[in-house]
């Protein structure tokens, strides 16, 4: 078999815009990861005699050990992960409305494109009246008029 071989010019170029979004996306998945892997390890790290304490709760008793422990969790885990669910809402927000503008601009293209009577000259329109005069008085010939398509 024949190896083949990569050009270089053939390769994908990314833009600016397209490199931030993957560090961007690279950045959001692995903070939130971590945090994710943080909770986790806080869980399983939760000694069984803080007055029956699981979950959530559990992990803020287990912060109590200091003066500031609350905070300290509060401040590490859930602070930034609501950041990170506000940025992800926005993001997802505007792109969709982008897209949405984006198809709504298509639909405009396409019906200007298409060909209508406000877009005809003075000319065409009265070329048009006369070739649907000879049509309604039958003065056209089978051979030219246009076949219809059967269903």
């Amino acid at each position: 078999m024949a190896e083949e071989k990569t050009n270089p010019a053939s390769a994908p170029k990314f833009t600016k815009k397209q490199i931030w979004q993957i560090v961007g996306i690279g950045a959001d998945v692995v903070v939130t990861i971590f945090l994710l892997v943080l909770s986790i390890i806080l869980l399983a790290n939760i000694k069984t005699n803080l007055t029956n304490a699981t979950g959530f709760m559990g992990m803020i008793n287990y912060f109590k050990t200091t003066q500031n422990g609350p905070t300290v969790f509060l401040c590490a885990v859930v602070v930034p992960l609501f950041i990170l669910l506000v940025l992800n809402i926005i993001i997802t927000v505007t792109y969709y409305q982008k897209e949405a503008a984006k198809e709504k601009l298509e639909a405009e293209k396409a019906k200007a494109g298409a060909a209508s009577l406000d877009n005809l000259s003075d000319a065409q329109k009265e070329a048009l009246r006369q070739e649907l005069l000879k049509e309604m008085k039958g003065e056209v010939k089978p051979e030219e008029a246009k076949p219809e398509e059967k269903k």
